[in-house]
């Protein structure tokens, strides 16, 4: 117990210092441009990887809803922009929120579906979100895409680290509420759902509610970066519901570590970086050795780099690795049921239950 508390407050010292440490690190090296670049996008694919964390990682449910959402939220905060002459910071979040909307939606269409289904109606979704962009070129300019206004109102190539100022604070604002999230009640019940859904479903747990308040929450994140980066660039295409973008969700998600909280951050500061690097060689050579590292991770680091930092340093139990427990202590650590009322409970497994915790 003491040494879940040690870790705890370890995990919450890195999530402090991390910031400071970003804040003032383009500051004091004189980092070139293109550096600072990879430093915004290790930023934005941190907030869309924990996008996507939280319902695999955290819940259990393979989605490719992903980048179908980040354009969702791309299109509508552009069209806001561009049309009813929202500033662009409003704009993202009302953006986050329009596919916060259609992420419900979707949720509570398809939530009910288990494995390979579940993952192909999300894929259609994307897809059709793909086509849709491309054939409604009136709407949407097609293939050749659509600009918009900067977020700023001026163009990142004069002022960069005010973008990456905002990157960044869009970064921590989505990191303080997912870390919130992960350790209320919501998280904890999504966590029982990811290891025993039955089980989770015989104590009460409102499985459909959970899943659905943790795929909208997913939704308005993705939304929300798409917006960002539509703006970031001042443009927008198809190009962002393309699959290769869902592979590079994936890659980084996978190798950062599913089910950690900081597992999306590493990912995507170590991953993006060393794929750029790469990719200014081969392109096609990038795609190979991250396609077979994602392989060998499922095989030999299923908690990911953070999995694997962790057994380095020696903390298996550390609060930064994947939370594994039993649905039994989840339940009643929280609600402090006393075990004759969850015995009736368990006598009653082939019932619906009269009363549900949520």
């Amino acid at each position: 117990m003491v040494a879940g508390i040690r870790n705890d407050n370890q995990l919450k010292t890195l999530i402090i210092i991390m910031p400071i440490i970003l804040f003032i690190l383009p500051i004091i090296l004189p980092l070139p441009p293109s550096w600072v670049w990879v430093m915004i996008f290790a930023n934005y694919y941190t907030v869309v990887a924990m996008s996507w964390n939280i319902v695999l990682g955290y819940g259990g449910q393979f989605s490719f809803a992903q980048h179908g959402l980040l354009a969702v939220g791309g299109y509508s905060s552009a069209f806001l922009v561009n049309i009813l002459r929202i500033h662009p910071i409003g704009s993202i979040f009302l953006g986050g929120t329009v596919a916060a909307i259609i992420g419900l939606g979707i949720g509570a269409a398809s939530l009910r579906l288990r494995g390979i289904y579940f993952a192909l109606t999300t894929f259609g979704f994307s897809y059709i979100v793909y086509l849709f962009t491309q054939s409604e070129y009136k709407l949407t300019g097609g293939k050749a895409g659509l600009k918009t206004e900067y977020l700023l109102l001026k163009s990142p190539f004069f002022s960069l680290h005010e973008y990456y100022v905002a990157s960044l604070l869009l970064m921590l604002f989505a990191m303080l509420v997912s870390y919130i999230f992960t350790r209320s009640r919501y998280g904890m019940f999504l966590k029982a759902i990811r290891e025993d859904e039955e089980a989770a479903a015989v104590y009460g747990v409102n499985i459909t509610k959970i899943k659905l308040f943790a795929f909208t929450y997913s939704s308005f994140l993705a939304g929300l970066m798409g917006g960002f980066y539509a703006h970031i660039i001042g443009y927008i295409s198809p190009a962002m519901a393309d699959l290769s973008t869902m592979g590079t969700i994936i890659v980084i998600s996978v190798l950062g570590g599913l089910g950690t909280f900081l597992g999306p951050f590493i990912g995507a500061y170590l991953i993006w970086p060393f794929s750029e690097l790469i990719r200014s060689y081969s392109a096609a050579l990038s795609q190979i050795i991250f396609s077979v590292a994602v392989i060998l991770a499922l095989k030999f680091m299923p908690n990911g780099l953070v999995g694997f930092f962790g057994r380095i340093i020696g903390s298996q139990n550390s609060a930064i690795m994947r939370e594994t427990f039993t649905i039994k202590d989840q339940i009643l650590s929280r609600h402090q049921f006393h075990e004759p009322s969850c015995k009736f409970v368990e006598l009653r497994r082939h019932h619906k239950p009269h009363h549900q915790l949520i």
